[in-house]
């Protein structure tokens, strides 16, 4: 993925993504009832990383700042 973003020069959008673990529990395929939230980070330019590893910390570091002081949501709405 960030092979291609650097050759088709398209920004990277970073996603936090928090309650997944709830609403779908590792090891099943079925859906519980939940909340989840989605924080989006701004645009990352990957022409300004020299090679598509910088742009995966940079990616990276951005989800982690997205998450950072965030709690799991627990319990159904």
């Amino acid at each position: 993925m960030f092979l291609l973003a650097r050759e088709a020069c398209v920004p990277l959008v970073p996603l936090g993504i928090l309650g997944g673990g709830a609403i779908l529990p590792t090891g099943t395929w079925r859906v519980a009832p939940g909340g989840y939230t989605i924080r989006v980070g701004r645009p990352i330019d990957p022409s300004a990383f020299a090679d598509p590893g910088a742009l995966r910390d940079a990616a990276r570091a951005a989800i982690l700042d997205l998450l950072e002081g965030q709690k799991p949501l627990e319990g159904r709405p």
